[in-house]
């Protein structure tokens, strides 16, 4: 009977493939969870501010000699080159939120 699987030779290793594959679980589950870690002291916050400005821009036609020098696929119409002012942030570093500032915000 070709249809009927013999499992009697197998159990041992069903068995020992199904204990690994409980211990591979359980050790990703406990490294998951192990060691903790925090980024920041507890009471701190970080404000990350991230933006954009497109600054002033000078468009023209590319040469011959430019065009062959790129590949196809980065080939276009014209080249628009962008000044940009630069833009920085101060530090200002740790910030203390007043009562009436934590009550506003319910922190």
């Amino acid at each position: 009977m070709r249809g009927l699987v013999d499992w009697r030779g197998r159990a041992p290793h069903l068995a020992i493939g199904g204990l690994l594959s409980f211990g591979v679980v359980l050790a990703a589950a406990t490294l998951s969870n192990w060691p903790v870690w925090q980024s920041l002291p507890p009471n701190d916050a970080l404000v990350r501010l991230s933006f954009t400005h497109s600054g002033a821009r000078s468009c023209r036609d590319p040469t011959p000699e430019e065009l062959a020098a790129l590949p196809r696929n980065m080939r276009s119409a014209q080249i628009c080159d962008r000044g940009a002012r630069s833009a920085r942030a101060g530090q200002f570093g740790s910030i203390s939120w007043g009562e009436s500032a934590k009550a506003n915000l319910h922190i």
